[in-house]
């Protein structure tokens, strides 16, 4: 497998068409898919579970989502298979399996508001 390949003449490909070439040939969403998740996020979980938690990564299979409290937490995971049939949907290919969320003052710290 060639990471670049040159197209007719001497051209070669632009980075960012190498990267999504390569995502899609390992059958993972391109970065821009990705960010596309992220950014209809509140699409995906819903208004307030969107204000209450956010996706991270999408890695092995798995979106990483991090939750403001367990509370959040447990309701995501209960909805998860809901969650990973939507993002599929909107990534148009099978990409995730399971959500994984993480949660505690680490995670939390990224929900608090500074009044």
């Amino acid at each position: 497998m060639y990471l670049i390949r040159r197209h007719d003449g001497d051209e070669t490909p632009q980075i960012k068409e190498t990267l999504q070439s390569l995502a899609k040939s390992m059958r993972m969403p391109s970065s821009t898919l990705t960010h596309e998740i992220f950014e209809r996020w509140p699409e995906v979980v819903g208004d307030y579970l969107a204000s209450q938690s956010n996706p991270l990564a999408i890695r092995d299979n798995s979106i990483v989502v991090a939750a403001a409290n367990p509370m959040v937490a447990r309701e995501l995971a209960l909805n998860g298979p809901s969650i990973v049939n939507i993002i599929n949907v909107f990534l148009k290919m099978q990409v995730v399996d399971k959500i994984e969320v993480k949660t505690g003052p680490s995670y939390a710290r990224r929900f608090r508001r500074s009044d």
